[in-house]
């Protein structure tokens, strides 16, 4: 199994979407922490090490691996995500 953990800046990130949402990216969460393997669900991004994203909607959870453990580092539209990277 795999560890969740959630950084400030997600925290921030999350925080500034509706609530509609913020309950949509909850629900993601919820899902992926309950399966055995995640990262089936995940895709690594190009020229990082260790950085995923999941996708929820039309929104993107982006997290860095180490272990087994998930930080959550971010979370926004999909227009808007790749920008902050």
């Amino acid at each position: 199994m795999f560890e969740f953990l959630i950084t400030p800046d997600f925290t921030k990130s999350l925080e500034k979407l509706d609530f509609e949402i913020q309950k949509q990216i909850k629900e993601k969460l919820i899902y992926l922490s309950d399966q055995e393997n995640p990262l089936f669900l995940a895709k690594r991004l190009k020229g990082y090490k260790n950085i995923f994203r999941f996708r929820a909607g039309d929104f993107r959870i982006v997290f860095r691996l180490s272990q087994k453990k998930i930080f959550l580092l971010l979370v926004k539209h999909r227009k808007d995500i790749y920008e902050n990277l």
